[in-house]
């Protein structure tokens, strides 16, 4: 079974968030090369910055990565897609291919508000390039990105529960979950001393944590570290 790790962050913020996920992947037995990073909203051509980290020129919030995905190979047929503010315990790797993906095109994490985090098969968002395609955003400022964010908090899980056509479960499921997967939640803190309190959400079933700042419906999110 063959899964890459695909981080989704933003050139804005990458060098503090990136770190610390990056070392508790590391931690929990990913390798490198197991391991893709694409960060948002740079100006000019697609790049390799540092090794497995790529800059794009747009920035569609949770659906970067995905969108980048539907365009160009990435050499594996599965990508676990997270966000930044993520972090895994050491049993993650275990968790995660502890389940046979093979019967799914998608896994979320849970059913319903899985924030888009979970198991995409590669072939899966080639065929749901068309509906994401218009979702690419080169206007970098702040108005158009509140727009992307609030969009997305509309439309969350949008190529996991609102395709009709998609063969789909959820790790909460699969893996037994008690309480259909809700976490365990502690905080909020400054988590990344910068001023911004986040809740940190526990997904025990996949050793997984959400570092959130948005925990609640507004007019206004948090789009910058």
């Amino acid at each position: 079974m063959d899964i890459k790790i695909v981080v989704n962050s933003n050139r804005n913020f990458y060098q503090m968030t990136l770190p610390p996920l990056l070392n508790s992947l590391k931690e929990a037995g990913f390798r490198e090369n197991e391991i893709i990073s694409f960060v948002g909203g740079y100006e000019g051509e697609a790049s390799e910055i540092e090794n497995n980290i790529f800059t794009l020129p747009y920035d569609s919030i949770d659906f970067t990565s995905l969108i980048e995905l539907s365009q160009n190979d990435y050499g594996s047929g599965y990508y676990f897609m997270i966000h930044d503010t993520t972090k895994v315990g050491p049993n993650f790797k275990k968790l995660l291919y502890s389940v046979e993906p093979e019967e799914y095109e998608v896994i979320a994490l849970k059913r319903w508000d899985s924030m888009n985090i979970g198991l995409y098969r590669g072939e899966y968002l080639k065929r749901k390039s068309e509906i994401l395609l218009p979702l690419q955003n080169y206007e970098l400022t702040p108005e158009k990105l509140q727009e992307s964010k609030r969009w997305g908090v509309a439309n969350e899980d949008f190529l996991m529960w609102h395709q009709p056509d998609v063969k789909i479960s959820c790790y909460s499921e699969i893996l037994s979950c008690p309480r259909n997967g809700t976490p365990d939640v502690a905080g909020p803190f400054n988590y990344y001393g910068n001023g911004t309190n986040r809740i940190i959400e526990r997904y025990q079933f996949l050793d997984f944590y959400k570092i959130k700042a948005n925990w609640s419906l507004d007019d206004q999110y948090v789009i910058q570290l």
